[in-house]
């Protein structure tokens, strides 16, 4: 189900990636893309869904994270369905659109920050710092992003 969409404002770059963010009541999410995914110039603003789901696994997401929403097969976009993200999610987010996956790592005060998985250079996809306040309690252990290049 998809539990966030918004926009994010570019906000930083470093050697290795671009950072956007946004304020949600008082806290800041944070959205880190390794360089190689970004379009050039990168983009100031981008549009992100983050979908959570009990049935959100490790395969899945280590299987369509790497891809763009162009790249994905019909079976990719069937397992998707399962979680959440629709067809009009993806047709609206445009075949360029980039699909992102994390999982639980660090309880903050006012976020959870979410690694990527390690090892999998190909998903170049950040760590994210991600508000409590749009998640459900208990923090789920993995999140998928939908990524959509606006401007």
């Amino acid at each position: 189900m998809r539990i966030f969409h918004d926009r994010l404002q570019l906000d930083k770059e470093t050697e290795e990636s671009f950072r956007w963010k946004k304020e949600l009541d008082g806290v800041t999410f944070q959205l880190y893309i390794f360089r190689k995914r970004v379009p050039r110039p990168a983009p100031k603003l981008i549009e992100v869904s983050v979908f959570d789901h009990r049935s959100l696994y490790s395969v899945l997401l280590t299987k369509v994270g790497k891809k763009s929403v162009g790249e994905l097969s019909e079976s990719d976009k069937s397992e998707l369905a399962k979680v959440g993200v629709e067809e009009s999610h993806l047709r609206t987010a445009g075949e360029d659109a980039i699909l992102g996956a994390a999982f639980k790592a660090e309880n903050h005060t006012l976020t959870i920050r979410y690694n990527a998985p390690r090892g999998l250079k190909e998903l170049e996809f950040g760590d994210p710092y991600v508000p409590k306040s749009i998640l459900s309690d208990p923090y789920p252990e993995r999140l998928l992003f939908l990524v959509r290049w606006i401007e």
